[in-house]
């Protein structure tokens, strides 16, 4: 039934219903499982190498930073972390799945790449890149952001 502006305060036949309070926890019901994300924030957890600095396995050894094949054997190797980096970018749309990853530490998953940028893929790179966008445009997260050194790093490495 439609619900007319007689039947309650402000709300008429094309009414939407009030933005739910994002200080309320992450439900499960709204299509998005909790476990899902952090299964997402997983798939970013960095190589446990001793050498972190050496470009992935796969790349062409002499190919240079800048050739076609090297990038491509880059993307191939960050294909899980392009892959989750994009449901991410898409949930921290959200304000309150963006303050769910938050609190689970996303902030350094994405600054990872974003300091290395020789060793990973362009795609990456832009992946995680807006992923921070979305964060940064909740003021909580945003005020956090700012005062991590590490996102500084991050920039001017880029």
């Amino acid at each position: 039934t439609v619900q007319m502006a007689s039947d309650g305060p402000g709300l008429g036949p094309w009414s939407n219903p009030a933005p739910p309070d994002p200080s309320e926890p992450l439900p499960s019901d709204e299509g998005v499982e909790p476990v899902f994300v952090l299964s997402l924030l997983r798939a970013l957890l960095p190589p446990q190498t001793t050498d972190q600095a050496a470009p992935p396995s796969g790349a062409p050894a002499g190919a240079g930073d800048n050739g076609a094949a090297y990038e491509a054997a880059l993307e191939l190797a960050d294909r899980a972390r392009i892959d989750a980096t994009c449901v991410l970018w898409d949930l921290t749309v959200s304000e309150r799945r963006a303050h769910f990853c938050h609190e689970h530490h996303l902030l350094p998953l994405l600054l990872w790449p974003l300091a290395r940028p020789a060793h990973h893929s362009d795609r990456l790179l832009e992946v995680s890149a807006g992923t921070l966008a979305n964060l940064a445009s909740v003021p909580s997260v945003r005020h956090d952001m700012l005062e991590r050194e590490d996102l500084g790093q991050a920039v001017v490495a880029l």
